[in-house]
Order: C-alpha cells, then sequence, then structure tokens
C-alpha cells in the first residue's frame, strides 16, 4: 500500500520498559535515555553485522 504510515514499534518497547521498571522499581525512569540505549545497542548491532566489504566478520 502506498501512503501507509509505517512504525518501527521501538516506541512500544520503550514503553513497556519503562512500566516495567516502574512497577519493579518503585522509579519513573526516563523514557528519552531509553530510546537512546535501545537505538544505540541497535546500531551497534546492526554495524556488526552489515559489513560494507562483504566480509562476514563481526566488528568489534
Amino acid at each position: 500500500m502506498r501512503g501507509c504510515t509505517v512504525l518501527d514499534g521501538l516506541g512500544m518497547l520503550v514503553n513497556q520498559g519503562v512500566i516495567g521498571i516502574r512497577l519493579w522499581s518503585g522509579r519513573e525512569p526516563s523514557s528519552q535515555v531509553m530510546r537512546q540505549a535501545l537505538e544505540k545497542a541497535l546500531l551497534r548491532e546492526t554495524v556488526g553485522k552489515h559489513i560494507p566489504n562483504g566480509s562476514s566478520r563481526k566488528l568489534r
């Protein structure tokens, strides 16, 4: 379909984490900090799997 909005689901994952931490610890975590950490972890994972020269080595 054309013209549809696509969502990546990261917002839902972050909000589920916020709720879990709030219930578990009684503290209010920052959803912005959690989103940034998730994006950084996903980027690190993606870069480690896709090396431009075609090699299958993981970056460290």
